[in-house]
């Protein structure tokens, strides 16, 4: 029985993420299966990465598109994990999920659609945390590196604010247990070289021309995937955004994937406030000892992300042009048919890709400022945590997040005890420092989080 299932690897992600998997640093420790809907291409893809196909890699033929749920079940629970890359997930994604919750088994895929994380939450969550299934979406560019630089940043601030002070998932109030000081404002400035892929391109699409327009509505709306309401009014999307605490100020614009991976992180905060906050002690069957527990943000903490645009006036410029020309863009492929025609002749098609010297080239730079939430008779503490990439973020990169991700979950007794518990999770909550340590491990990543100085309560020294 294989331990991880490359569902859709003959696509241009799924081929990334099979020959990810293939030259592994760990590749004696589990085993692999491809599958697909197209017996050609598979075979084509096995010849092309010189896979072992009698004594290693197994072979799947399964097409998730014709709604035969019945073999796809029979695939699913043979294998521990399973890598979804079949998109748009609003179309193809829900019986995969279906049948992974109810056998128990693993679930990892790269969706970016709000509203389809708020139907399976609402769907399979539940089931998902009885039979153990552990069910992370977004486990690529979205939204991997937005959750990751709100962790360290929380982490950070906890062991300033309480270096010495042990707390548990059921005593902690925010980040500084004994003062009860949390985390507060959290701005993530990025930025990038590389393309966006034909199944971005056709997920934005279906959104559009599939999905009701009352389900858009209730995906968009703040917190809708937490379990928890945040906040009354967390930050807007606006034109200009700068970055707290910096000098000289850095401004940017709307960023595209701005809403699920805010999304994404306002359900990490709500999964571990509700956590945190309960009462009860983490269930029977999840170790006691767990290496990792679950640390609440605070009720006050908010997030914001942008695209980096630079600093001076002309910066400010092109950020307010660039937000513009988003807005215009987006209106038009919402209520113009032929607008949507075109971007789908001239945009990227979907199953092709970059070349390698070009996937190399590319790049991904988050820096993120997070700041404590406000205390009578207390400084706020500000931490910068930066994360850099090296690869093109929208496929290479991806591909080894989603496959590092698939890997952490052949070992769930390393994983943070709230992971342990299954259900329709978050990258941080489901695999927390785990990810990070195999991200760093790949030699494609490097982060960086300390306290830093408010360059305004300097200047008031002075």
């Amino acid at each position: 029985m294989p331990d991880i299932l490359v569902l859709g690897a003959t696509g241009y992600t799924g081929r990334l993420v099979t020959r990810y998997l293939q030259a592994h640093r760990d590749r004696g420790t589990f085993t692999f299966a491809i599958a697909g809907r197209s017996k050609s291409k598979l075979a084509h893809l096995v010849a092309e990465l010189k896979l072992d196909v009698v004594n290693d890699v197994e072979v799947v033929e399964v097409d998730v598109m014709n709604d035969d749920e019945k073999l796809l079940e029979e695939v699913v629970k043979r294998v521990k994990v399973v890598i979804n890359l079949v998109g748009p997930y609003w179309r193809y994604g829900t019986p995969v999920v279906r049948a992974c919750a109810r056998n128990g088994v693993h679930h990892v895929d790269l969706t970016g659609e709000t509203h389809w994380v708020k139907h399976i939450i609402e769907q399979y969550d539940y089931l998902a945390s009885k039979t153990r299934a552990i069910i992370v979406p977004a486990c690529g560019f979205d939204s991997i590196p937005s959750d990751i630089v709100a962790h360290l940043s929380a982490k950070t601030l906890r062991a300033a604010l309480s270096p010495s002070t042990p707390v548990g998932p059921s005593t902690e109030v925010g980040v500084g247990h004994e003062t009860g000081v949390g985390v507060g404002h959290s701005a993530s400035a990025f930025k990038w070289v590389g393309g966006m892929s034909g199944g971005t391109l056709e997920s934005i699409m279906s959104a559009l021309e599939e999905v009701p327009r009352d389900v858009l509505r209730e995906g968009r709306k703040a917190y809708s995937i937490s379990p928890v309401q945040g906040i009354p009014v967390p930050p807007p999307i606006r034109l200009l955004y700068t970055l707290p605490y910096l000098t000289p100020t850095a401004y940017g614009s709307i960023l595209p994937l701005a809403p699920h991976d805010v999304a994404t992180v306002q359900r990490t905060w709500g999964l571990l406030e509700r956590y945190s906050s309960s009462s009860s002690s983490p269930s029977p069957q999840v170790a006691s000892d767990s290496p990792q527990e679950a640390h609440a943000y605070g009720p006050e903490f908010t997030y914001e992300e942008f695209i980096a645009a630079g600093t001076g006036p002309l910066a400010a410029i092109r950020a307010l042009a660039a937000s513009v020309g988003f807005v215009v863009t987006f209106m038009c492929l919402r209520y113009f048919t032929p607008a949507r025609w075109l971007a789908r002749k001239v945009g990227p098609a979907s199953g092709s890709g970059p070349s390698d010297l070009q996937l190399e080239k590319g790049l991904i730079q988050c820096t993120n400022i997070t700041s404590s939430a406000p205390a009578p008779g207390r400084e706020q503490t500000h931490v910068k945590t930066s994360l850099r990439g090296h690869g093109d973020p929208g496929y290479l990169l991806t591909a080894i997040m989603i496959s590092e991700a698939a890997l952490a979950l052949l070992s769930p007794s390393t994983l943070p005890a709230l992971g342990q518990k299954g259900g329709v999770l978050t990258p941080m909550t489901a695999f927390g420092d785990v990810l990070i340590e195999r991200l760093e491990q790949s030699g494609r990543f490097e982060f960086e989080s300390a306290v830093v100085t408010d360059p305004r309560e300097e200047s008031r020294k002075r």
